[in-house]
Parts: structure tokens; sequence; C-alpha cells
């Protein structure tokens, strides 16, 4: 980092740098044992790179964004703790710089949940679509989020993973799906789901 960071004052670049993305929001700025996981030395990395106190300190390099992005995988369910945990990322970040940003980098359905069941199975309707709807709301006004992204945009699989979905057409509401299937690498049919107007509508007209 303060390599590249030098390299690019020689140069005289306005290109900086965003650190590479926490795995879970745990790993952001509070312990993974406080998600109720085991801690693998990679918590709290607001600290760990932006306090002035850490030897690993690079808040005072010229090209580096005072910026911490972290997935929101594994942090939704139960509800309750959805809310607890971003409530303490977000004291977290504040007790070590109230101007450290945060990004939410990376999001898609993967955990157990009562209400969806879990990432298995698309949904182009408005379940999926009101669950992801409550996260961003939580990312954005609990843990302060500048920056909120999905997965991916399009998929070809059976998965809670994309915005707008590619099939076959070989049923009514649906169809083959996969990579394997030849028709695909040419033509199908493509759907949207309400997943794509709740990013839109937060994209469009929540600022």
């Amino acid at each position: 980092m303060k390599y590249l960071s030098n390299e690019l004052s020689t140069r005289e670049s306005n290109t900086n740098i965003v650190i590479g993305e926490a795995g879970t929001i745990g790993h952001a700025s509070i312990s993974m044992k406080t998600m109720g996981e085991d801690g693998d030395g990679r918590d709290d990395q607001a600290r760990f790179f932006f306090s002035k106190s850490s030897p690993f300190y690079i808040g005072d390099l010229p090209h580096v964004e005072p910026i911490i992005s972290a997935h929101s995988y594994h942090s939704v369910w139960p509800i309750a703790n959805q809310v607890s945990y971003r409530h303490k990322v977000n004291e977290g970040i504040q007790a070590v710089n109230p101007d450290l940003g945060y990004w939410m980098s990376e999001y898609c359905i993967l955990q157990k949940n009562g209400e969806i069941g879990r990432g298995n199975g698309r949904d182009l309707g408005m379940a999926t679509a009101l669950y992801v709807a409550r996260i961003i709301h939580h990312d954005l006004t609990i843990t302060r989020a500048r920056s909120w992204q999905w997965w991916t945009a399009i998929t070809e699989v059976d998965y809670k993973d994309g915005l707008v979905y590619l099939d076959d057409g070989s049923e009514k509401e649906g169809g083959k799906m996969g990579a394997h299937i030849p028709s695909l690498q040419f033509n199908g049919v493509v759907r949207d789901s309400k997943l794509l107007w709740v990013l839109g509508n937060y994209s469009r007209f929540i600022r």
C-alpha cells in the first residue's frame, strides 16, 4: 500500500486507493466473536489500518481513501442481530475516526432465514425484494454506508443472486437455467425481478 501510494505521488496521479474488502461486517470494525464466530486474526480492520496508534496505520498516505468496506453476508438474521451488529460496526468506526467512511461492497442471499429460506432457488417476487430492501435500509441508516453494491446484475442459475435472470423459456414462468444449456449461449428469455426495482428505487430516488 505504501509503495503504491508513493508511486502514484511520483507520477502525480489523481488515482486513490480503497483498501481490500472485509469478508463480513464482523471484520470491519468489531470482532467475529461479537457475531458468535471464531476469530481469524482479521478483525477490526478500521482500527488496524486507520488508528494512529496502530503500527499498520495508513491513514496518512496521500493516495489512500479513508474508507472501510465489507460484505453484509452472514449478518442479517435474525433481524435483532442485523440491527445490533450494525450499531456496533458504526460505533467501532466512530471510535477510530468519525470521518472514516464505510462501504457495503457485496451482498446476495446466502444465510438461512425464517422469511425466504436461503439463497438457493430464484425468486422474482416481492418477498426477496422486501427482505433485501430492509438490509439496504439498515446498512444505509445504521452503519451509514456511503455505497451499497449487489453481487451480480445478470444470472443464469437457480439462485437468489441476480437482478435479471436468463432461462430458455421452456416453461411459462421459467425454464431451464445454467451455462450447460446450449440455447442460452445464443438466445433465451430475460426475466426481471422485483429485486431489480428495489435496487433501482434506492439508486434513483433515495439518496
